[in-house]
């Protein structure tokens, strides 16, 4: 038995001209769900259907997962989020909260003395370090 492969569901997508798919199948012993959406919105809206039709037909919900391309947005977003709030502020951290004499932007904060945890943030993001 083979699982239905998102690839298909996205020829089909691209064959009908379609933004969203949800295959069901069933063989007589297995059921399969299959989703895909063609932006990262749409393979998630795609998957909350999916994840509806197996409610419907009573599967366990640890099997009602997101799809591993919103996973990924989630963590990038998760990880910006964390560096704004952590790193880029008005007020430099290195001066007991005090403004910090390099600060060019109000908005954005210090781009010559963020913390440290900052630089190692931005390097694992690719940014090497630098503002």
């Amino acid at each position: 038995m083979k699982n239905i492969a998102i690839s298909d569901a996205k020829k089909i997508a691209e064959k009908v001209g379609l933004t969203h798919v949800v295959i069901y199948g069933y063989n007589g012993f297995n059921e399969w769900i299959c989703t895909y959406g063609k932006t990262t919105k749409q393979c998630d809206e795609a998957a909350k259907a999916g994840n509806w039709f197996k409610k419907q037909l009573g599967w366990k919900k640890h099997l009602s997962d997101k799809p591993s391309r919103v996973k990924q947005i989630e963590a990038e977003n998760k990880a910006l989020r964390e560096f704004v709030e952590k790193v880029v502020s008005p007020v430099c951290q290195f001066k007991n909260g005090e403004k910090c004499p390099h600060l060019e932007n109000e908005e954005w904060g210090c781009k010559d003395c963020y913390r440290e945890e900052g630089k190692n943030l931005l390097s694992k993001l690719g940014k090497g370090g630098e503002a």
